[in-house]
């Protein structure tokens, strides 16, 4: 596991956990959003670094 994997884990968590804590509807959308970018870390789809432009 690298480091945007293991940030993804704490993100993915913090959201889980939010979740189940919060009873408002709001809250419950956020903390969806939460869970994708978490897991969107955790699997490498979205690539957060910088990349060569001038390929």
């Amino acid at each position: 596991m690298n480091r945007n994997q293991i940030i993804g884990i704490g993100i993915f968590s913090m959201g889980m956990a939010t979740y189940f804590i919060s009873e408002n509807q709001i809250i419950g959308t956020v903390s969806g959003v939460l869970c994708t970018i978490g897991l969107a870390y955790i699997l490498k789809i979205m690539p957060f670094t910088k990349g060569n432009i001038t390929k």
